[in-house]
């Protein structure tokens, strides 16, 4: 019985790669042209390879790690987003967009982007709390 689970357990791995229709062979070709530190190549294959196979996170994951090495960080940021859209427990993937976004120099502090956070300097949910009560409290 152990070893019909171990076979069900490789042939539906293999048929999962296969099913992905994943090119193994560009794959490695774009880590290799990573591992050179010819990033820009490195994209154009995954971006290639992700055309026929937008589901595969990790290949958004590379693709953002090529952007952050070339130092596109605005563009590695939009990549580790989508490879966690796809990816969402990948503690790689959390750990360079966090490290990503702390890079980047154009960061706005102490900004307020609304009408409500202008007058409610407090944490979102706060603000809708304070803003619905005085509602009530006003309407009723």
């Amino acid at each position: 019985m152990r070893y019909i689970f171990l076979l069900l357990c490789l042939f539906t791995s293999t048929f999962n790669a296969n099913a992905a229709g994943l090119n193994q062979f560009e794959i490695e070709n774009a880590a290799n042209f990573y591992e050179k530190g010819h990033y820009v190549k490195s994209i154009e294959i995954y971006k290639e390879i992700i055309k026929e196979n937008s589901y595969a996170g990790k290949l958004y994951y590379n693709i953002g790690n090529a952007y952050f090495r070339n130092g596109e960080l605005g563009k590695a940021i939009f990549y580790y987003k989508k490879a966690l859209e796809l990816r969402p427990r990948d503690g790689d993937v959390k750990y360079n967009l966090k490290h990503a976004r702390e890079k980047r120099t154009d960061k706005l502090d102490n900004v307020h982007s609304s009408f409500i956070d202008k007058f409610f300097p407090f944490s979102n949910e706060e603000s809708l709390m304070i803003i619905a009560f005085l509602g009530l409290f006003f309407w009723g």
